[in-house]
């Protein structure tokens, strides 16, 4: 986004526990550098300061525009004769000075290492997260370029309300929008909550690998009865094959059928496609041909986990007594099959 030469650019404040979040504040970095109007703030450039570290952040936070809190499983560093943490000291201030803050939290379904939770100040942690919740609209994040894409809508969302006079999303598919990262970062709707026992499946990942790779065919189609991990088996393909090693894309999006419906499909997957293209107050009808052009013109994957609940004959919890038709030789049974 290129700024004019007269605007003023505007400091970002970035505020978390270090230990555990070091890569997400990274990312948190460079999604700020995106804004040529925008500078972060960051411990990381402090530099050698004769000052406390608690005394340096209070006078960035003073002199900074935005608050961007990102929070997990820390509670962080509590000075000797304080009650509260630096991290949620910070978060305070921001609040006193009246500073917009956008604040991440980890998805609670999101698997993260043991070694980098503070159990000893869990309580602690859980009554300051709750107090961002009930003051904050909060964003849920899972990985780094997850993050990175929220907190990179969020400030462009912020920006504009700033720039057209608004106090906050004029509806709420604008709300939704905001949180919906732009391409290539990938949209992940329902991480999926892996096993950590998870292990093999590698001739299937690499016929997948194959097909993403090599083959003409757009799509493909991965079909078992239930229990067989297909879900895991995608899930892993996707963060490890083709996240992990960056493989050429123009956007990723995960969608779970089992999570969420048909018609919330749609809209986020217009959101994830056209971004900051959607037109004020224009509705899904509308989107729907630019949205389809835009897929036919660019290499967007799109992972569609159970997508049967979809299909209006397996969308309700009995779907999983369906019988198939010739299976019992039932005209009754085979009737059913047919109608559905």
């Amino acid at each position: 986004m290129a700024a004019n030469k007269n605007d003023k650019v505007r400091k970002v404040f970035i505020s978390s526990t270090y230990i555990d979040l070091k890569e997400y504040r990274r990312a948190a970095i460079e999604s700020v550098e995106t804004f040529d109007e925008l500078k972060p703030i960051a411990m990381e450039n402090f530099g050698s300061q004769p000052k406390e570290p608690s005394q340096v952040c209070v006078k960035e936070i003073k002199e900074s525009d935005f608050f961007v809190g990102i929070y997990a499983y820390r509670y962080g560093h509590i000075p000797d004769g304080d009650e509260i943490s630096i991290t949620q000291a910070e978060y305070k201030l921001a609040k006193k000075l009246k500073k917009p803050c956008l604040c991440f939290i980890v998805d609670e379904d999101y698997a993260w290492p043991p070694k980098l939770m503070e159990q000893d100040k869990s309580e602690k942690l859980q009554s300051f997260l709750e107090e961002v919740k009930k003051e904050q609209v909060s964003s849920f994040f899972t990985t780094t370029a997850d993050l990175k894409g929220k907190l990179g809508n969020s400030l462009h969302k912020l920006l504009r309300s700033l720039e057209g006079g608004e106090s906050g999303p004029e509806t709420e598919a604008d709300s939704k929008q905001a949180l919906i990262p732009l391409p290539p970062v990938p949209y992940i709707a329902h991480p999926y909550p892996l096993a950590e026992y998870f292990t093999g499946r590698n001739a299937e990942r690499a016929n997948l690998s194959n097909w993403f790779f090599n083959e003409d065919e757009h799509l493909m189609i991965m079909e078992a009865i239930g229990g067989m991990g297909k879900s895991a088996l995608s899930w892993v393909w996707l963060q490890r094959d083709i996240i992990e090693h960056s493989a050429t894309v123009e956007g990723i999006f995960w969608w779970s059928f089992y999570d969420g419906p048909f018609d919330s499909f749609l809209k986020d997957l217009s959101f994830y496609i056209l971004g900051r293209d959607i037109k004020k107050d224009e509705q899904l009808a509308d989107m729907m041909g630019r949205m389809v052009a835009a897929l036919q013109a660019k290499n967007f994957l799109l992972v569609l986990d159970g997508f049967e609940r979809a299909l209006r004959g397996y969308s309700g919890m009995e779907a999983m007594y369906i019988q198939e038709k010739g299976l019992k030789k039932d005209k009754k049974t085979d009737g059913e099959w047919d109608r559905r």
